[in-house]
């Protein structure tokens, strides 16, 4: 009955009283409190609301409730997109959330959020803004998606070298894991290329310019070398320059100019401490498993950062690193006591820091 009166009546002081529902258990009561807080719009209501994204049973539900609250909500929804401690679930379903709105203002949240680490995240980023001509309206447009471009290809050029590192690496105690970064490298390669696709379309917003790229997308390699000239006539010669390579790959596999042969330890421990931040979960765990195997202490700076982090695969790869590197057992107790136990499937502190659990398969 309150319920009902407060969807009938909504205030502002309802908040307090609806929040408390939202703490219930039973199902029912706690949709009928979402429906009575898309009525007040309450923002102290929104950042209690916004969380339950991240569970399945709750997601309808809200992102109604988000449709309601219209812009109110958008400055709390960019916070979210852009903060690196939000579950990557959430942000998905937020930057979806945004690409269906018929909002300009949604659709420049997500034009600021291009840069955003996670390239999944950001390819999402890029298929909302294909499917919107609200987004042409930007003033910026075209001098934030260079800067996207620019970003993504530096990216690309370092995995292309970090795959022929991977290729090179030749050391008995990795053997088993070397074929297993090659593909995972390989597959980042790709990815990174069809994001780069996605923003040169974007950048460009012709019909011949998607085509060109549709084309550079598909399996015809033959007819990558026309689709790739037909871009270098609409783009300027910088960013021509600058694109070449990945829009011409795997037709043509140039190798990076003055490459340098890393030492092993420096090659694994870039997966973790690299400026361009590899968040491919895969490759950090592998990285720190191979740390693991060569026993090397000058691991332990890419162990450290591997504790730092939310998926319990890559928790339990750098705490089992760490106990073959940190001599000291006690300081490797206590550093492996730091993580919150919560990012681990019930795993004993005891049996991986001793390595017990190491399996790349």
């Amino acid at each position: 009955m309150a319920l009902t009166i407060m969807q009938a009546q909504p205030r502002q002081d309802w908040a307090e009283p609806i929040g408390h529902l939202l703490n219930k258990t039973e199902i029912p009561v706690i949709k009928e409190a979402l429906v009575a807080a898309g009525k007040i719009k309450s923002l102290t209501l929104l950042n209690r609301i916004l969380p339950m994204l991240d569970e399945v049973r709750w997601r309808d539900s809200v992102l109604e409730v988000l449709s309601q609250y219209g812009k109110l909500a958008f400055p709390s929804i960019e916070k979210m997109i852009l903060s690196e401690t939000v579950p990557l679930e959430r942000q998905k379903e937020l930057i979806l959330f945004l690409g269906r709105l018929p909002s300009g203002e949604g659709k420049q949240i997500l034009l600021r959020s291009l840069f955003k680490a996670n390239r999944l995240l950001r390819r999402a980023i890029i298929e909302s803004l294909s499917d919107s001509e609200i987004v042409w309206v930007h003033e910026d447009r075209k001098k934030v998606l260079y800067k996207a471009i620019q970003q993504a290809v530096l990216e690309w050029t370092e995995m292309n070298e970090m795959l022929i590192q991977a290729e090179n690496l030749e050391n008995e105690k990795l053997v088993e894991i070397k074929i297993l970064f090659q593909e995972a490298i390989q597959e980042e390669l790709v990815r990174t290329r069809l994001l780069i696709l996605d923003l040169v379309a974007l950048y460009l917003n012709t019909p011949l310019a998607t085509q060109a790229v549709d084309t550079l997308k598909g399996n015809d390699l033959n007819a990558y070398a026309g689709a790739t000239s037909c871009l270098q006539d609409m783009l300027h010669k910088k960013i021509y320059t600058k694109v070449r390579m990945v829009l011409l790959y795997p037709t043509i596999k140039e190798p990076p100019e003055n490459i340098v042969e890393m030492p092993v330890s420096v090659f694994l421990n870039r997966f973790i401490l690299s400026p361009f931040n590899w968040t491919n979960t895969w490759l950090q765990t592998l990285s720190l498993y191979g740390l693991r195997e060569l026993n090397d202490s000058a691991g332990l700076v890419a162990v450290q950062e591997g504790l730092k982090a939310k998926d319990w695969i890559v928790l339990e790869a750098a705490l089992a690193a760490l106990g073959k590197l940190e001599k000291n057992k006690a300081k490797a107790e206590e550093m492996a006591l730091s993580v919150p136990t919560r990012y681990l499937l019930k795993q004993n502190f005891e049996m991986l820091l001793e390595g017990k659990n190491v399996n790349y398969h």
